[in-house]
């Protein structure tokens, strides 16, 4: 476990940049408060190893980000979550069709110009769904098993990966320094 204040990376180290990352530093919803991981990105990430990102981060980008602006567009215009549906009422409006496409240029523009891809293939799932940790969501088990196969460290704000022993964490999340 390393606090991501504290980085100091060399061009030999490899890093995943898990969502919640992505989604404070570029996301439409980017939060103003991102817990330096700005800085950590843009002065002591980018450029300086090898950043990658798998298919599933790419998804939970988009979507996490989406379901925030349908939130947020219910609370602007007085909607209850619960009678305003994300899929049948929220993808139809002008809000969804102009956030969509802002997530998906900056994907295609602040993201993908800066990883590399790791593609998801059978060994990775089934590594998966055979790991034995205390990994709960899928999705991060096939980021540790992505991280293993790359030899990359995780920069993440999650703490789930607090259980996980395989792999080196870089966090600014208290919850790893208790």
């Amino acid at each position: 476990m390393e606090c991501a204040r504290n980085i100091n990376l060399l061009p030999s180290d490899n890093v995943i940049i898990d969502t919640n990352i992505w989604q404070y530093i570029c996301g439409i919803e980017a939060s103003e408060n991102d817990y330096g991981y700005s800085d950590v990105v843009y002065e002591h990430v980018l450029g300086r190893c090898g950043i990658y990102i798998n298919n599933q981060i790419l998804s939970e980008i988009i979507h996490s980000n989406m379901k925030l602006a349908w939130k947020r567009f219910c609370h602007e215009n007085g909607y209850d979550l619960r009678s305003f549906d994300y899929k049948r009422k929220y993808q139809k409006t002008d809000d969804y069709k102009s956030r969509f496409e802002y997530e998906l240029n900056s994907v295609q523009h602040d993201i993908l110009p800066n990883v590399e891809i790791i593609p998801i293939d059978e060994d990775i799932i089934n590594k998966s769904l055979k790991m034995s940790s205390g990994l709960k969501d899928f999705n991060d088990r096939v980021i540790v098993q992505c991280a293993i196969e790359k030899k990359a460290k995780i920069l993440t704000h999650d703490a789930d990966y607090k259980m996980c022993d395989s792999v080196d964490v870089i966090s600014n999340n208290n919850a790893y320094f208790r």
